[in-house]
């Protein structure tokens, strides 16, 4: 029996030490593993930065380059890619083209100098203004509310003119430039 306990405490002990050499073992390698991914996760970090970087960089080329060109359709005479439109000039260059500066139609007869439309005793149609200026204010209004300090563009023109828009645009643009 003693010789069967001997065999059996060798037995336990081969196992533990066994067990340790493997457990020793298997944690070197875990640390060899979380080092491995330590250094690929900052890897990552620097390729990461390295690329927001670059981004950025191109990002900033693209908007130089598209500030560019804005300058030069500017400088060539198309007001819609110029910065800051003077609403004021604007206004006036519309209402001349509308109804030639409220000569005409619905700018004499209603004070609307701009064909603007809306509700009035729950009826749609053309606006009455109690005078030309106050007409000037609502387009002013209307039109940054909507479109912002930009000059109209072909498409602004032909959806708001029964034509392809180009004479619109036209006649808004000479003025705008005249004035």
């Amino acid at each position: 029996m003693y010789s069967y306990v001997l065999r059996l405490a060798r037995i336990t002990v081969g196992v533990l030490v066994s067990t340790a050499l493997l457990g020793s073992i298997a944690y070197a390698q875990n640390v060899l593993s979380a080092e491995m991914l330590e250094r690929d996760l900052i890897n990552i970090k620097r390729q990461w930065a390295e690329n927001e970087r670059k981004y950025h960089a191109d990002q900033k080329k693209l908007e130089e380059d598209g500030e560019n060109l804005r300058a030069q359709l500017c400088t060539a005479g198309r007001n819609q890619y110029c910065p800051g439109v003077d609403i004021k000039k604007l206004a006036r260059a519309v209402a001349v083209a509308e109804t030639e500066n409220c000569t005409t139609g619905v700018g004499a007869s209603r004070n609307n100098c701009f064909g603007i439309k809306g509700h009035e005793n729950g009826v749609y149609g053309f606006r009455t203004f109690a005078s030309p200026e106050e007409s000037y204010e609502a387009f002013e209004r209307i039109w940054l509310n909507a479109y912002g300090d930009r000059f109209p563009t072909i498409e602004d023109a032909q959806r708001w003119t029964a034509s392809d828009g180009r004479q619109w645009l036209s006649i808004v643009t000479t003025v705008y430039n005249d004035i």
